[in-house]
């Protein structure tokens, strides 16, 4: 899990009215298939959501948009067919 958060120096901002661009490292493990990743978000108000996102084989990071910080973890929907 990730805890996403906004400061200036020492000072939590919270959220910022827009949307966030978040990046987080991955390494797909053997028989996982990239299409399957997706972000569960948690926030503090005791929402969660899943959330779509890609996965960039180049860096190695799994890239999500969303207009709210919290907690977020890296999840699989089901396995999709091989085809």
């Amino acid at each position: 899990m990730y805890t996403v958060s906004l400061y200036s120096g020492n000072v939590l901002i919270g959220n910022i009215e827009g949307l966030y661009t978040i990046s987080l490292p991955y390494e797909l493990k053997q028989g996982e298939n990239a299409k399957d990743i997706k972000v569960m978000g948690t926030y503090s108000d005791g929402r969660s959501e899943e959330i779509n996102c890609t996965f960039d084989e180049a860096t190695g990071m799994v890239i999500f948009w969303t207009n709210r910080l919290g907690d977020f973890t890296i999840t699989f929907s089901e396995p999709s067919e091989n085809i």
